[in-house]
């Protein structure tokens, strides 16, 4: 690392510190391995550091830090991204993965769950309430990534794809401002994931779970 990334490094640090709650993790740090690992085993890239928020306006604050001074950053869920984007040379990486909740409401069939949630985790979430809505067949894969880039899965034949259940999204936007999603930008989403800014939130449709069961 250069002197430039260091310093980088050590202003992220020092912001950060009035920040406890999020986890703050550079290649020094003993996690780092762990919390660093992805699908592809032929990256190498080394993040500038790994941050996780664990709320929107964490996300929030984070892409308003990066962007006011000059700093590359990607985003990683599950970290299968087939470009290797989840984790990028002397980038940034806001890592979702704690932002993970699943909020059911059963009166309109539908739940609201975090931008940062694992299929495995939101199968299971929603199994408990007795409820399922189509996930991927991998269970370390991002559910939004998965869902807004089309989402065949196993319930496609009874209920459809993923991109199919999302009713609404909350984002940050390129200004770190959070948004909901209208019309015409849930129109993008639904087949263009990510590229409008950081999904923070979904709402997708549940539907009851009968005869299917989560190990």
């Amino acid at each position: 690392m250069d002197s430039s990334q260091a310093s980088k490094v050590a202003a992220l640090q020092t912001f950060l510190i009035d920040y406890p709650h999020m986890t703050f993790i550079t290649s020094s740090s003993p996690n780092y391995q762990t919390v660093r690992a992805v699908f592809s085993l032929d990256s190498t890239a080394i993040p500038l550091a790994i941050v996780r928020p664990q709320s929107a306006s964490d996300v929030a604050l984070l892409v308003k830090y990066a962007k006011s001074n000059g700093i590359k950053f990607v985003v990683r869920t599950g970290g299968h991204n087939i470009f290797g984007l989840s984790i990028v040379e002397g980038a940034l990486t806001i890592d979702m993965r704690d932002i993970k909740y699943v909020d059911v409401d059963k009166q309109v069939s539908t739940a609201k769950i975090g931008g940062g949630i694992l299929e495995g985790e939101l199968a299971q979430q929603l199994e408990k309430e007795g409820l399922a809505t189509p996930t991927g067949n991998v269970g370390s894969i991002g559910h939004v990534g998965w869902a807004t880039y089309g989402g065949y899965g196993m319930f496609r034949s009874n209920f459809g794809l993923g991109v199919d259940q999302i009713v609404a999204a909350k984002l940050v936007d390129a200004k770190g401002e959070i948004i909901d999603a209208d019309e015409t930008l849930l129109r993008g989403i639904r087949g263009a994931g990510g590229i409008f800014g950081v999904i923070v939130e979904l709402t997708v449709k549940v539907y009851p779970l009968k005869t299917v069961e989560y190990p």
